[in-house]
């Protein structure tokens, strides 16, 4: 802890804790209960305000929240005003976009990142949006019933879309997309089954895989270096040959390797050509009877109804997105959210924008 507030201190401007699940939920929640972890919830404001006494108040603080109900354990009514009190942030962005990212103007904001995406995960039983525009503004306002003044909110725009097995013994339309029974995402022991997952805006991600150029000679794989396995070996969704079922199940890349599972490159094509928009809930999704996945991810057109509903009608500090890299196929998304920023006021009536 030392080590990193001196870190900070000598090196960075700005601090984000990115510890999202004080008080339970987390990714060991199979082997530590969250009774267990009761302390963090009382801890949690100590531990911002002793971050904040150390680092001074020359420094940013900022922190990422869930976007989930149930995991806002420690976001309490009795300890929020405690946990506002200590974060500030000042937020400069970067971007390695050539064309349109030529400069930003520095946008001071004191802001606490909500994760409003990943609102469906590997531990739900139904489909649902996982960043839809009526799912984002109830955790906007689940923030704003625990005093978090709407000033220090940073809305999250995910560049990203997750994909969910369907239940081969359900009947999931597309009239129906959400509620539609899922396969266990997870094992008992809590650790990913590999039945979902997600898909950048890339242009790996999205554009036809070439064909390879050769036999890897480092176990890498996959359309950025070209490569592809060893016969009898998987090129599993990170890029990596291998033979275990995290290489060979879904998300593997069959034009690289060896493919047990479903084709999520493929599926996801298919979904960004065919996909239809739940007007009524805000959310992207496709339901691909072919492969068996449910897909679910934002367009421009709703970014811009999250701006219209959500940062400018609750008046909210500003936006973030995870991430800005994640959208090089046609940046299109990153366009919509500089767009966005361009046309709205902030609290204090000045124009706020990035370019």
């Amino acid at each position: 802890m030392v080590s990193m507030v001196l870190y900070g201190i000598l090196l960075f401007t700005p601090f984000n804790i990115d510890w999202e699940y004080p008080g339970g939920n987390g990714l060991d929640y199979k082997e530590t209960s969250n009774s267990a972890k009761k302390s963090e919830i009382d801890n949690f404001p100590l531990f911002l305000k002793e971050i904040r006494n150390a680092i001074g108040t020359e420094k940013q603080l900022s922190i990422a929240v869930p976007g989930r109900k149930s995991d806002m354990i420690a976001y309490t009514p009795e300890n929020g005003p405690a946990i506002w009190e200590s974060v500030d942030f000042v937020n400069v962005l970067f971007s390695n976009k050539p064309s349109a990212l030529t400069s930003f103007e520095r946008m001071l904001t004191v802001l606490f990142k909500i994760m409003t995406y990943d609102l469906i995960n590997r531990r739900d039983n139904v489909t649902a949006h996982h960043t839809s525009v009526k799912g984002c503004l109830e955790t906007v306002q689940n923030y704003l019933d625990v005093k978090l003044p709407p000033e220090k909110i940073n809305l999250g725009f995910a560049f990203y879309a997750k994909y969910f097995t369907l239940d081969p013994k359900a009947n999931c339309t597309s009239e129906k997309p959400v509620g539609c029974p899922i396969v266990h995402g997870e094992f008992e022991n809590g650790t990913d089954a590999g039945t979902s997952g997600s898909v950048t805006f890339e242009v790996a991600q999205i554009s036809p895989p070439r064909a390879p150029v050769g036999v890897s000679p480092n176990a890498t794989c996959g359309p950025l270096n070209e490569f592809r396995c060893e016969d009898g070996f998987c090129c599993s969704s990170a890029g990596y040959c291998g033979e275990t079922p995290q290489h060979c199940n879904s998300g593997c890349q069959p034009n690289y390797g060896k493919c047990d599972g479903v084709d999520t490159g493929g599926s996801f094509r298919r979904a960004r050509t065919n996909g239809m928009t739940d007007r009524e809930q805000g959310g992207r999704y496709y339901v691909d009877e072919q492969a068996k996945l449910f897909w679910t991810w934002e367009t421009t057109d709703l970014i811009a109804r999250k701006f219209e509903q959500i940062v400018c009608a609750k008046k909210l500090g500003g936006v973030m997105a995870w991430g800005l890299g994640l959208d090089t196929y046609d940046w299109s998304h990153l366009e919509a959210v500089e767009k966005g920023m361009e046309g709205y006021k902030g609290t204090a009536g000045n124009k706020t924008s990035y370019r």
